[in-house]
């Protein structure tokens, strides 16, 4: 939806969008003929990208996560990068249909898992391929609650300008918002130490969230693993003013789109 809004809206304007292939129960590719001239289309799972620590893990982990590097290509490249990926209950059912053996239902791992490890990747990928100074706009949920006001704070912090919203329309009575970082990664490099920490921060968890835990398979996030970035005591003793001016678009647009959702309920009843 995004792209579509921007190619149509920016005659001049073009784009890369990657997107979970169908096989693995993504959805299909709904651009227009004309806007898909200027779009580069990846059908690919993130989550198969070796976002690790260095970069290239071994041997034996890249093969079992049928893992590959991420396109040099890709790296500081965007002015604008949307992370509006969400996790698909379709996709570990896909596992069950008829596509290759080597997507058995054993390489597909629980929802949990996989929602999690699927946040920290975009987080990966849109810090690596935003140009120095640029734009991303993220969709979080639930702005009080972990991990949202952790990711706010490392936002907040990378960036020179940060505004949340939330459309008072199209689900707006569920917690989702969106938050728009501007001036992202100004001095990215060896000169932005807070975005060189931060991101090896993220790449440390993506291992433990995806290819380590037991087994081998990952395991689920949990209260701790953004303490790299903000601890929640810290974010309860200096953050806290902010993330509440912060909130209050997000929950007053909340509260009147569940307030009008009781009355046609109730209306409904009569």
């Amino acid at each position: 939806g995004f792209s579509a809004y921007i190619l149509d809206r920016n005659k001049a304007a073009r784009g890369v969008g990657i997107s979970l292939p169908e096989a693995y129960g993504g959805h299909p590719l709904n651009l227009a003929p004309y806007a898909r001239r200027r779009y580069e289309y990846i059908q690919e799972d993130i989550l198969r990208y070796d976002l690790s620590t260095t970069g290239h893990c071994d041997e034996q982990t890249s093969d079992k996560h049928q893992l590959r590097p991420l396109p040099e290509k890709l790296k500081s490249r965007f002015p604008l990068v949307i992370l509006d990926g969400y996790a698909l209950l379709s996709y570990r059912r896909a596992a069950s249909s008829s596509i290759p053996d080597e997507l058995s239902p054993e390489s597909f791992p629980p929802y949990r898992i996989y929602a999690g490890a699927l946040l920290i990747s975009q987080l990966i990928v849109a810090l690596e391929t935003v140009q120095p100074g640029g734009t991303l706009l993220v969709k979080l949920a639930r702005l009080e609650a972990f991990p949202a006001a952790h990711i706010l704070f490392l936002l907040d912090a990378l960036s020179e300008e940060l505004v949340v919203h939330k459309a008072g329309y199209m689900l707006a009575v569920r917690s989702t918002f969106y938050v728009i970082a501007r001036g992202v990664c100004r001095a990215k490099g060896s000169e932005d130490q807070e975005c060189v920490r931060f991101l090896g921060g993220l790449r440390a968890l993506w291992e433990e969230l995806w290819i380590k835990g037991p087994e081998g398979m990952g395991r689920h996030k949990r209260d701790g693993d953004l303490d790299f970035a903000i601890t929640t005591d810290a974010i309860l003793e200096e953050y806290i003013d902010r993330l509440v001016d912060f909130g209050r678009e997000v929950w007053s647009t909340q509260a009147r789109a569940l307030r009008e959702l009781l009355r046609r309920k109730r209306a409904e009843r009569k």
